[in-house]
């Protein structure tokens, strides 16, 4: 039993997986189907929508317009919030008498279920499976290069995963840090993001500078998610040239982390990583995005756990201030 378990939609959320290995949830709406559409469609429209439908009509209605049919993540994270609030049936209730509990099972049913209000702009709950676009938050007892980290999942394939912290600064921006790395960059790119700041990525291709941003998608770049784009460095620095692209609305990423195919799932699976789905504010927190009065801009580990609600805001109460990516 894992702790996604709790989160029962009253609405039927199922999950359909395609043979690319995407998983797209769906709703049941009556003798309807609605796909949230995955990575490779997610700004169409939500198709088969009723609008005679009450229940439907109620779960859209505190979304901004846009947001209802452009970004199915939000659309999940409304049902996700909306489950939590009402609380889980009782058919979906953890028992504490269960014999195969294991403890990361027992600390769920004393936990608070206290639920942050969710907003358009600021969002993150729990997910049950590996996704492009989700994240990884390293557990209060993983040690060694990830500890304390958020990872952001770039690839996700059958034929393994790719991800990126996204919480580890190097003092200073790029020309400095490229410097006293003994990295060899492009003049062009030094030139445009100058002091842009750089993140540890990984122990994987150490010596590659990619960028995340919110700017959209160009030559080269990557829609993750909804708002988040990864690459393109080569045409944005022409968007910086041209005085289209602020440089501090971005963040280089050196190196990255990799896993074969299965291996990630099974550390997931042993306790070292909480998986999650959040808003694009939490992703690109270093790399411009707008901060609120409920952040600490120096632990996106800490907020993004908060934000999550019930046993993980519990787990960041506890261990924020300890654990410094």
């Amino acid at each position: 039993m894992t702790v996604n378990a709790i989160f029962h939609f009253s609405v039927a959320l199922s999950v359909v997986v395609f043979c690319s290995g995407f998983v797209i949830p769906t709703i049941q709406k009556g003798s309807h189907t609605v796909l949230f559409y995955g990575p490779d469609n997610q700004d169409e429209d939500f198709k088969n929508q009723d609008s005679d439908d009450s229940l439907w009509n109620n779960l859209n209605g505190n979304l901004p317009g846009e947001a209802a049919t452009n970004d199915w993540r939000l659309f999940r994270a409304k049902l996700v919030a909306q489950e939590q609030n009402e609380g889980a049936s009782s058919s979906t209730q953890i028992d504490p008498f269960d014999p195969f509990i294991n403890a990361h099972d027992e600390a769920l049913v004393n936990a608070s279920p206290e639920t942050p209000q969710l907003t358009a702009d600021r969002w993150a709950h729990p997910i049950d499976h590996l996704e492009t676009g989700c994240v990884l938050i390293a557990s209060e007892n993983l040690g060694g290069i990830f500890y304390g980290k958020v990872l952001l999942v770039v690839d996700h394939s059958s034929e393994g995963t790719t991800a990126i912290v996204v919480n580890s600064i190097f003092p200073g921006g790029l020309v400095e840090v490229s410097t006293n790395q003994g990295s060899v960059l492009d003049n062009q790119l030094l030139h445009a993001f100058p002091t842009t700041d750089v993140a540890y990525g990984g122990n994987v291709r150490t010596n590659e500078y990619s960028l995340l941003h919110g700017f959209g998608e160009v030559d080269g770049s990557k829609k993750i998610s909804s708002g988040v784009y990864f690459g393109g460095e080569d045409a944005l620095v022409n968007e910086v040239t041209n005085g289209r692209f602020d440089p501090n609305n971005a963040i280089f990423i050196k190196g990255k982390a990799t896993w074969f195919p299965g291996r990630l799932q099974a550390e997931i699976d042993s306790g070292k990583w909480y998986t999650a789905s959040a808003s694009s504010n939490f992703i690109l927190r270093n790399a411009g995005a707008v901060l609120t009065e409920k952040d600490d801009p120096n632990d996106l580990w800490k907020d993004i756990l908060t934000c999550m609600g019930g046993y993980y805001a519990s787990i960041a109460c506890e261990y924020a201030g300890n654990l410094k990516p």
